[in-house]
Formats: structure tokens, C-alpha cells, sequence
């Protein structure tokens, strides 16, 4: 029996437009991500936030639903405050259509809303005890007995929220702007540790496959000392690079044919020439 997808059903629970497609591949990238499941372990919904997010950094043109259901309302007003800053759509140049980037893009953008979310449990008890009893009505609901209070709590929260996220100077902003500069910084480590100092990197990365990649790239983000491997690889290579280019450069000069008396630069047609008695004299005379 085929095994249903956690995602089959994700276009009812998606606030951007997401066709059957971009279920299949985020579904695919989320299977293969330690990172990702993980994190969508965080708090009710994150799963379907964290689909948001790829959809909002992978796809041409992501379009914001006008309306979701009250569940997803939490979502909407994160997914919104991101698609509507202007860095994040320059950003997005990066992430279009790049299965890696938007991955790690996800994964970096998702670890930084659930620190944010958390900062504001810690400075909102009101926020804290809501996300409390939300978790709890959740996991104590096998009836639905309780969907009424659920959704009067959710609207509660979803509330809360926005107004955090419409507060000037609630870091959000700041928060996102760190997430777009590990997206970067940790593709380019990517980029070095596979590609080497091949001089395309690009190319070298569509060799390996993407599970491999994802892989390699949590791995870089949780081990400090692996970094610092790859960043003595960036380094390696550009190294490597600025000297093939000057061999190559010498190369060419060498190859140069010139006028002049120098016998260790003479052509190997003159060489011969030179060992013979008879034409010794031709090539002097020349």
C-alpha cells in the first residue's frame, strides 16, 4: 500500500498558492531534511509555516491567499510580514527556483520566526499562556469535543501575534534580515566544500544529489568546526585558482616566438640547424 504523504492534503492548509507540483517537491525536500522535521515540531502548524516559507522563496511568483481558515491565520500574518519587506523580494533573486538555496532558506527562516516567537512568549505572558493552551487542547481533542474552544483560542493568539508583529521595533525584521545572511553564507560554504576549486561550482553542485546536499548543509550549520573547513576551502581554492591562472598565464608567454640570439629559446627546427656543421652557418648568417 502506498504510503499517504504528511503533505497530500497541504493546499487546504497553505496560505500562498501552492499547486500539486510544489506539494510534491516541498513534500520530497522535507522527507530529506533532519532540519526541517525537526523544527516543525515547534509549535502547532509550524509544518504547514515552514511549507509557506519554501513555496514563498522557490516559486516565480507566490501570491498571498485574501483569506485562510482561522488556523492558519497565525501563518498568513508571518508569511505576509515577510513577502511584504523589500529585502526579502531581493533576496529572493537567490532563491528562485534553486531547490538548495530554498531549502536552506526555509530551514534558516524557520529557525529564526521560532526564536522570534519564543522572545515574545518571554515579554507576552499573555501569548505564552495562549500557545500553552492551545498545545494542550490540541493533544487532548480525539472527540473534537473541544474544536469550539480551539478555534476561540486560536483567534486569541492569532490576535496576539499581530499585534507583536505590527509593534515598531519587534525585531522581526531583524530577524529575517539574519536568516537571508545565513541563507547566503551557508550556500557559498556549500558551494565550497562540493565544488572544490573546479573554478565552477555550479555545475559541480547539479552532480550531487539534493538529499546529499541538504545533508551537508545542516551539517555545516551545526558544526562550528566544520565551518571553519569550509571557509579553509573557499580560501584553498581561490588560492588554487589565482595560481592556475598564473601558470597558464606563463604558459603563454612562453609559446611567444621572438627575434633574437638566445639559445635556450631557439625552436627545435633552429636547434637542428644548430647541431649540423653545414646549416651552422646559414642559421648564423640569419
Amino acid at each position: 500500500m502506498k504510503k499517504k504523504s504528511k503533505f497530500s492534503k497541504y493546499e487546504d492548509q497553505s496560505t500562498i498558492n501552492m499547486d500539486s507540483f510544489d506539494k510534491r517537491r516541498f513534500h520530497s525536500i522535507y522527507d530529506n531534511s533532519k532540519g526541517m522535521q525537526e523544527l516543525a515540531k515547534s509549535y502547532p502548524g509550524f509544518d504547514h509555516l515552514l511549507g509557506d516559507m519554501w513555496g514563498s522563496l522557490y516559486k516565480m511568483k507566490p501570491i498571498l491567499k485574501e483569506e485562510v481558515p482561522d488556523h492558519l491565520q497565525q501563518n498568513h500574518a508571518i508569511v505576509e510580514r515577510m513577502m511584504s519587506d523589500e529585502d526579502f523580494e531581493q533576496h529572493r533573486i537567490h532563491t528562485k527556483l534553486d531547490e538548495l538555496t530554498s531549502a536552506i532558506g526555509t530551514m534558516k527562516f524557520g529557525e529564526e520566526t521560532k526564536k522570534w516567537i519564543e522572545q515574545q512568549e518571554q515579554e507576552n505572558e499573555r501569548m505564552k499562556e495562549l500557545m500553552q493552551q492551545l498545545q494542550d487542547l490540541k493533544n487532548n481533542n480525539p472527540d473534537g469535543r473541544q474544536d469550539q474552544q480551539i478555534q476561540e483560542t486560536s483567534a486569541a493568539l492569532n490576535q496576539e501575534l499581530k499585534d507583536a508583529l505590527n509593534q515598531p521595533g519587534n525585531g522581526f525584521q531583524q530577524a529575517m534580515q539574519r536568516a537571508m545572511n545565513d541563507t547566503n553564507d551557508l550556500k557559498d560554504k556549500v558551494k565550497s566544500m562540493i565544488g572544490g576549486g573546479s573554478g565552477n561550482e555550479e555545475a559541480e553542485l547539479k552532480k550531487v544529489p539534493l538529499r546529499e546536499q541538504l545533508a551537508l548543509a545542516e551539517a555545516l550549520s551545526k558544526n562550528d568546526k566544520l565551518k571553519i573547513v569550509a571557509e579553509w576551502a573557499g580560501r584553498m581554492k581561490a588560492i588554487a585558482r589565482k595560481k592556475q591562472k598564473s601558470k597558464h598565464s606563463d604558459s603563454i608567454d612562453r609559446s611567444g616566438v621572438t627575434i633574437g640570439n638566445e639559445i635556450e629559446r631557439l625552436l627545435p627546427s633552429e636547434l637542428a640547424q644548430y647541431a649540423n656543421p653545414i646549416t651552422k652557418l646559414t642559421l648564423h648568417a640569419a
